[in-house]
């Protein structure tokens, strides 16, 4: 049995997948805790259970999903000759969620390049290289004037985003208020357009 480490690491691609329940994301915590110098956990689920108070059956789900997820790998120690499984052992493949921020190992976290790094899709907005700055309605204003976006009220836009943090609708942090801004102008025009559309229908002789 693995002796846990003093830290665990839980990376953004489980910290924000909503697909995973927060005990998988414990346990997932957990497994990146026992992994040894050679990035491998021994422990059963008979372990987790223990010490989580949760079902086997929860446990199996948990781990099932994660190796599917390809968050673990699995791999099984037979007895020689035999379909006796002597030892189960989980490892933590290396993750890297996108070039020039920080990559995960059994080990801990680094910055630095990896060539043989697992490459995994991440929803936009939930990894950032900084967080941005968020703008002020002057900013906004100049930045219409400059791209003459002329469908977009800068006050409303501003007050929208700004009273929400700076999260979008779909509850992601709005990485580039700029392209946001070239966005719902594009949509506002699309409105207007229609409108226009519909009026001139309805006011034909």
């Amino acid at each position: 049995m693995n002796k846990p480490n003093f830290y665990s690491i839980l990376p953004a691609i489980v910290r924000y997948d909503k697909e995973l329940k927060d005990k998988a994301k414990l346990i997932y915590s957990e497994i990146t805790s026992l992994t040894n110098s050679d990035g491998e956990c021994y422990a059963l689920n008979e372990y987790f259970c223990n010490l989580y108070d949760i079902s086997e059956a929860t446990i199996t789900r948990i781990i099932r999903q994660l190796k599917n997820k390809k968050l673990i790998e699995i791999e099984y120690i037979y007895k020689e000759d035999s379909k006796e499984i002597l030892k189960r052992v989980i490892k933590i493949p290396q993750i890297s969620h996108e070039e020039g921020v920080s990559k995960m190992t059994p080990r801990g976290v680094k910055n630095d390049g990896d060539n043989n790094i697992k490459k995994y899709n991440i929803p936009k907005g939930i990894l950032y290289k900084e967080n941005p700055k968020a703008p002020t309605l002057g900013e906004i204003k100049e930045y219409a004037n400059k791209r003459d976006l002329k469908y977009i009220d800068c006050e409303y836009f501003y007050n929208y985003f700004n009273d929400s943090n700076w999260i979008d609708s779909k509850g992601r942090k709005v990485r580039s208020w700029k392209q946001k801004m070239l966005t719902w102008e594009k949509h506002e025009k699309e409105k207007h357009n229609k409108n226009g559309d519909e009026n001139e229908k309805y006011t034909r002789v």
